[in-house]
């Protein structure tokens, strides 16, 4: 901030950037992070470097981490803090590496979704619903047991599902609707078809080597993929119910949708049942799981059309 002039004519300007670029997403992302993801989303270096800032000035996650920092808690609560942060970092880096083009365009992206992303994530512990919630209470808990303040507690409780506000805003920008209706659909879906504790179960599975983690991120990829073209096309039928009639909220379209296609809906909550109830929740089980749900979404597509 001081030098910029002096930074942008100097003979070593792209060494002194790289090596600030680099130890600050070593710092913040740890030594590994860049060359797990280069190998596992076949992106250059450099680019997952630039994705990860990116990442980060997307969703404030740095005053976040500084704050968790400062505070005065036992090293191993702060740890697990900090690591949270750590995690939705990575995540954000690979969704915007999956659903950008490259080389990402930090002031595009932020321009495009900075304010509504940052929105939803403060509003997010009120839209949170079903499971998703009762685990965000629970971290809550969590948290405040280990000295954690109230208002940092919630915070960083809602980390674990906060990927899902760039999902929201993605759809939100497809339908042109407001972001808030495209997140209630979006966790009314998730509510609906038992999605959060499928996640949590691929999220559960071995990465003990390099093709088992490519399988689970596969299966993860899988099925934020469906999740996000139900929500969009929940979306559409809210807005469609909301037009035919002002005084309709879209929580009542959205039970609509879910009565329309209870039979479609039925035969996927068998299958995670049936999972659940076995409680073999493997490679396996949970890639049926995830194409009973691809089939579900190309029902519903069929049905729309």
């Amino acid at each position: 901030d001081t030098y910029a002039g002096e930074i942008a004519v100097h003979p070593l300007r792209r060494e002194i950037i790289a090596n600030r670029v680099a130890n600050q997403v070593v710092d913040r992302a740890g030594t590994t992070m860049v060359y797990r993801v280069a190998g596992e989303c076949a992106m250059p270096e450099p680019e997952v470097a630039l994705a990860h800032l990116t990442a980060w000035t997307l969703l404030d996650l740095e005053p976040l981490w500084r704050e968790i920092v400062g505070l005065g808690v036992d090293a191993s609560v702060q740890t697990s803090l900090l690591l949270a942060v750590r995690q939705l970092g990575e995540r954000a880096t690979r969704w915007l590496l999956a659903n950008r083009a490259s080389p990402v365009d930090p002031a595009a992206v932020n321009a495009a979704m900075g304010v509504e992303a940052r929105r939803a994530l403060a509003d997010l512990p009120d839209l949170l619903l079903g499971s998703a919630r009762r685990d965000f209470l629970t971290m809550v808990q969590h948290h405040e047991a280990a000295g954690v303040p109230g208002e940092l507690a919630w915070r960083v409780a809602a980390l674990e599902p906060a990927i899902a506000v760039l999902d929201v805003v993605e759809v939100a920008h497809r339908t042109g609707t407001e972001v808030g209706v495209a997140a209630g659909c979006h966790f009314a879906v998730a509510a609906a078809l038992d999605l959060t504790w499928l996640r949590d179960r691929i999220d559960d599975l071995p990465r003990d080597s390099h093709w088992a983690t490519l399988a689970r991120l596969g299966l993860r990829s899988d099925l934020e993929a469906a999740h996000r073209r139900l929500t969009e096309a929940v979306v559409g039928e809210c807005l469609r119910a909301v037009a035919s009639d002002a005084r309709r909220e879209p929580a009542d379209a959205v039970e609509a949708w879910q009565e329309r296609h209870r039979d479609d809906i039925a035969r996927h909550q068998r299958t995670v049942g049936e999972i659940r109830a076995a409680g073999r929740a493997d490679l396996t089980t949970l890639l049926i799981a995830c194409r009973e749900l691809g089939v579900l979404v190309d029902r519903l597509d069929t049905a729309t059309a």
